[in-house]
């Protein structure tokens, strides 16, 4: 055999390892990347592909810092390059434990995955002392597990905050029905005084003004019964929703700025079974809501409502029984929300607004 055969036939034992390599990498679960020591990604796997929701192509065309922006820790905190687990095994020459990282894709959507690297070393008698010339990166996909967790989290905080809301509103209730019984009286008292008197009598216009606050106590009274599902259910019927966003933009419009448009997005064909009286309020409050959002400034409020069919899972997270339901949407061009006070939004007498400017039973009441 001649140099040229065996060195043919080397070359060809060579590829022909390589390209079984290949297939037992492609064939292990979970994505495995080749990076070198600066940092670049010289291979990657088919599931290391699907998984960071890039090509091969893409893949070999990055640095792993790259992937910076795009990374969450568990707890939601951004995690920085210098954090994972492959760059500390670069620096460090050990080999990495596990990390969970998230992964934003360029899609949009966000892939969980646990992350592990090994050093790799040039060829030396000693491999502890030799240099770092890369580092293989393994990772495990645990998106749909993450996903499961998440949802099942969120559930319960939903959960927890549903109770927090009962206990407060069996509290409310109570206190308010007490108060509900000493106020008819005080009012009684305060109208039999006032026709005793006659207009003519010079405390009149005192017992006006004293009558007029204790009806806005009434009111108040009734919107915490309200909340605390205490007050008379009144009559029930079909609801156009087209009438009832007509009603509470008419109700709305002068109560707020002139510069703030109202716009409205309604099927004709959606109506709901309830007491319309209600639903204004709730169209009202939130109408009021958005508004205080958007201040001084010009803006817009939009009533929209569609009508929507619901998947199972959608129909046992909201406790439903039928999948055609009718979604109403008030949106606004204002500030929004800042996401530290969120969770209070619809407690009752939480209010941002200044002091004697709000009672905080608004977003209660529509709750």
């Amino acid at each position: 055999m001649t140099l040229q055969q065996e060195l043919d036939r080397a070359l060809a034992e060579l590829a022909a390892e390589r390209e079984l390599n290949r297939r037992i990498i492609e064939a292990l679960p979970g994505g495995i990347v080749h990076v070198s020591a600066a940092g670049a990604v010289i291979y990657a796997n088919a599931d290391a592909q699907r998984i960071l929701g890039l090509s091969y192509n893409e893949l070999t065309q990055k640095y792993v810092e790259e992937f910076s922006p795009e990374t969450i820790n568990e707890d939601g905190t951004p995690c920085p390059a210098e954090h994972y687990p492959v760059v500390k095994c670069l620096q460090t020459g050990q080999a990495q434990p596990e990390q969970t990282i998230g992964i934003r894709r360029p899609d949009g959507g966000l892939s969980w995955a646990v992350f592990r690297a090994i050093p790799l070393r040039e060829q030396a008698q000693h491999e502890e002392h030799a240099n770092v010339v890369g580092a293989v990166v393994t990772f495990v996909d645990i998106t749909q597990r993450k996903e499961a967790e998440i949802e099942r989290l969120t559930y319960e905080q939903r959960k927890r905050h549903t109770q927090k809301l009962e206990a407060i509103g069996t509290l409310a209730g109570g206190i308010a029905h007490e108060f509900n019984n000493l106020l008819q009286a005080m009012i009684g008292n305060t109208e039999l005084m006032s026709m005793t008197l006659g207009n003519s009598a010079p405390i009149h216009d005192e017992l006006e003004r004293l009558l007029s606050l204790q009806l806005r106590a009434r009111d108040l009274v009734a919107n915490i019964l309200a909340f605390s599902r205490r007050k008379e259910q009144r009559q029930q019927s079909v609801c156009p929703l087209s009438a009832a966003v007509e009603e509470a933009v008419r109700l709305l419009r002068p109560t707020i700025s002139s510069k703030i448009t109202i716009s409205a997005d309604i099927d004709p064909r959606a109506h709901v079974m309830g007491d319309p009286a209600e639903l204004q309020q709730v169209l009202v409050n939130l109408g009021a809501n958005a508004s205080y959002a958007i201040g001084n400034s010009d803006g817009t409020i939009t009533f929209s409502c569609r009508i929507m069919r619901l998947t199972d899972a959608e129909m046992r997270e909201l406790e439903l029984k039928t999948m055609d339901c009718v979604c109403i949407e008030i949106t606004d061009t204002g500030t929004g929300i800042d996401p530290s006070i969120r969770d209070r939004v619809f407690e009752p007498f939480f209010t941002t607004k200044p002091i004697g400017r709000g009672t905080g039973m608004g977003l209660a009441i529509v709750h």
